[in-house]
């Protein structure tokens, strides 16, 4: 039996941290406030490109993901809700958007109804704290009824990299959580710098040494990082796990989750 061991704040590991950037003597630390500032500008220069129809979207953009499936098959279905949504979305709402997931032919028919609901209520959440709908007094309102599926995938990304509150959509452990969104930059920084695949315990033991979230070898911990962070990572077609017949869970990223990320260094 693994004993977890709780999450604690950041330690001062900045020998760690510095190491992770010895190949280029003019990073040699990480700004959060820097990365956050250049994400707001990329986001609004491309949001702008994507509203007048630029084709370089489409390389960025990605639109075919499955986060994308998840957001429509959710806009689509929001007129179903005819009573109040104070308390949340009724649980028919899940069930209709469950079986019309299944009905799309792309859709991976591994994954069963319970991860399905868990997704589409992460998604709900993206949606939300995007605008692409809102809640008031209980009702719906979607704010863009013919919002693109680019623009929508860069809203979904935005909000999910820098607006939503990942103890919200991520609650098996809020502190995990908390830790998480704010170290974000450092995972992708590795995972950028991967370049070919790597494996998921490699990647998340390096992101544990370099912030002391936890203690090498935290089966919790890394699975955490799989199950949420990495997953949605795949959902956005950012990377993919390896289909190999491997020991060890291998992911990789994809030519356009190469472009995107480095945007973003």
């Amino acid at each position: 039996m693994t004993i977890r061991k709780k999450p604690h704040k950041l330690k001062n590991n900045n020998s760690s941290v510095n190491s992770l950037y010895a190949n280029n003597p003019t990073q040699t630390h990480i700004d959060s406030n820097s990365h956050q500032n250049n994400f707001e500008k990329i986001m609004g220069y491309y949001t702008s490109l994507s509203s007048n129809g630029h084709p370089l979207m489409l390389d960025y953009a990605m639109p075919h993901t499955f986060v994308v499936t998840l957001a429509k098959i959710i806009i689509n279905n929001l007129n179903s809700i005819k009573e109040s949504c104070k308390n949340g979305f009724p649980d028919s709402f899940y069930d209709l958007c469950v079986t019309q997931l299944y009905s799309e032919s792309a859709f991976d028919k591994s994954i069963d109804n319970e991860m399905c609901i868990i997704y589409l209520k992460q998604c709900k959440s993206l949606l939300l704290h995007g605008q692409v709908f809102t809640v008031s007094k209980g009702k719906i309102i979607i704010n863009d009824n013919e919002i693109s599926d680019s623009d929508l995938y860069l809203k979904l990304y935005y909000s999910f990299w820098d607006k939503v509150p990942w103890e919200d959509i991520f609650p098996s452990d809020e502190n995990a959580a908390k830790e998480l969104q704010y170290n974000k930059n450092i995972l992708i920084d590795l995972l950028v710098k991967s370049e070919n695949s790597i494996e998921v315990d490699r990647i998340a033991n390096d992101f544990i040494e370099l912030t002391g979230i936890s203690y090498k070898n935290d089966l919790f911990m890394i699975s955490f990082i799989d199950f949420y962070f990495f997953t949605w990572m795949k959902h956005f077609g950012i990377l993919s796990y390896s289909d190999k017949n491997e020991p060890l869970v291998t992911i990789h990223l994809t030519e356009n989750g190469k472009k995107l990320l480095r945007l973003f260094q």
